[in-house]
């Protein structure tokens, strides 16, 4: 099948799928096209692509990493990473790859002093459906510290069970190295 464009007699121009092949009839090898209007649906198409690259370029232009994670109902401390913005890169120097590939990348890089209490607050928001918002360090490939707000909450299925985790991480070192000079100072 192809997909043309197509001038009706009015001028307009419409979308069509056109299929075509081969028949015998009667000893005889007779041409056929059928022509679909597809033009409705190819402008759905069109538009939702659209719409998708537009909230692409919004999510890729945030001062934060949204993710989305997967965990497991029987052990809430088994989450798998679906999804990271790309921000993570310049975040904690991971790629969005190595973030999702690695499911102990996050406890890695979550700061000795801080993984605990951390892995607590996570557990039990995930076992309660309850949302989570939590500052805590977290050390880079290249050893420099990053304070982070990880605020999120869970995405629920038709019958209200959660299903997955999505959220957002924020760098907010500078804030956070402010806020202790003026308690120092």
């Amino acid at each position: 099948s192809w997909l043309l464009r197509h001038r009706l007699a009015s001028g307009k121009i419409r979308y069509v799928e056109v299929y075509s092949g081969s028949v015998a009839i009667g000893g005889r090898a007779l041409e056929y096209e059928i022509v679909h209007d597809v033009n409705e649906r190819h402008l759905a198409e069109e538009a939702m692509r659209g719409a998708g690259t537009r909230y692409r370029a919004l999510v890729e232009q945030l001062p934060v990493a949204p993710y989305l994670h997967r965990f497991d109902r029987a052990d809430p401390s088994k989450v798998v990473a679906l999804f990271v913005g790309p921000q993570i890169q310049s975040m904690l120097g991971v790629t969005p790859e190595e973030w999702v590939a690695d499911p102990a990348i996050w406890a890695r890089m979550v700061h000795p002093e801080d993984v605990d209490r951390v892995d607590a607050v996570g557990v039990a928001a995930r076992s309660s459906g309850t949302p989570v918002d939590a500052t805590y360090r977290m050390i880079r490939p290249d050893g420099a510290r990053v304070w982070v707000r990880d605020s999120s909450g869970p995405v629920l299925d038709p019958d209200g069970r959660t299903y997955a985790w999505q959220g957002i991480y924020q760098d907010v070192t500078e804030q956070h190295l402010a806020e202790e000079a003026l308690r120092a100072g």
